[in-house]
């Protein structure tokens, strides 16, 4: 009985693991940023996923897990740039700001993410 236990929790975590996202660096601009995707089949139909105020963070990673098991790709763009994850309350609000007073480069980081997820 043992075995058969140990035998299923192997499979299992071997299942958990191939579905695994991965990060993914993307330049737009000529900055660096870093994506995520998460996929358990090609030729599946892709869902760009924006994070919150907070950058690209494990909620949005865990919110990927949950379509890509409904048969989607994610790609989790970033909209700050490579590392740059706020925790502050200041610092949130200066990041979004700066979308905000520029939507145009808001559209590009939006694109760059599409592009880098094909």
């Amino acid at each position: 009985m043992k075995r058969q236990r140990i035998g299923l929790f192997c499979g299992l975590f071997c299942a958990v693991a191939a579905w695994a996202g991965q990060p993914v660096d993307y330049k737009v601009d000529g900055q660096v940023f870093e994506g995520y995707v998460e996929t358990q089949a090609s030729g599946v139909p892709m869902v760009l996923l924006l994070h919150d105020w907070d950058g690209l963070t494990e909620y949005e990673m865990k919110r990927a897990q949950m379509l890509s098991a409904q048969g989607y790709a994610v790609f989790c763009a970033d909209l700050f740039g490579k590392g740059v994850r706020p925790t502050e309350m200041a610092d949130r609000r200066r990041c979004t700001g700066e979308l905000d007073a520029d939507r145009p480069r808001m559209r590009r980081l939006m694109q760059g993410a599409l592009d880098a997820a094909k």
